[in-house]
């Protein structure tokens, strides 16, 4: 497939999965051996796996994700995007209950696609940004 449609992939794989929390399209467009590294999660491999981790942790704790795509770039079969969310913290997460918060967060994603579908998927995400918006640690004061 061509940079193009795998971009059109990710665009699709955004406004589906994260913006209307379908999870239907991973079975459209994810590989079935797929991989998803993230810097906060262990790896999750499989895309049972991965809808699951979707559906009882991502979509569990947070509501009305929306994920706004800031950049994008394609090159070979790799394709990368800088994107923004937004959400609310309605649900537990990682033992912490919800605190009904808006929450504001920036990362990268990087998917490596092969015959059509994402088989790896990296994730780098503003973890400390999150934990911070969430009153789980104190505010950081660089100034004086």
């Amino acid at each position: 497939m061509s940079i193009e449609q795998n971009k059109a992939i990710v665009h699709r794989f955004v406004n589906e999965l994260w913006n209307n929390q379908n999870l239907d399209i991973v079975d459209e467009i994810i590989a079935p051996e797929v991989v998803l590294h993230d810097t906060l999660w262990n790896d999750v491999s499989g895309r049972e796996a991965l809808k699951k981790w979707w559906a009882e942790i991502i979509f569990t704790a947070f509501s009305n994700i929306h994920m706004t795509v800031e950049d994008l770039f394609g090159e070979g079969d790799k394709v990368s995007h800088r994107w923004v969310s937004t959400s609310k913290h309605t649900g537990p997460l990682m033992g912490v209950p919800a605190t009904n918060k808006d929450l504001r967060w920036t990362g990268q994603n990087i998917y490596w696609f092969k015959d059509g579908k994402i088989v790896e998927l990296w994730m780098n995400q503003d973890h400390l940004g999150v934990i911070g918006q969430l009153g789980l640690m104190p505010p950081m004061n660089f100034g004086s």
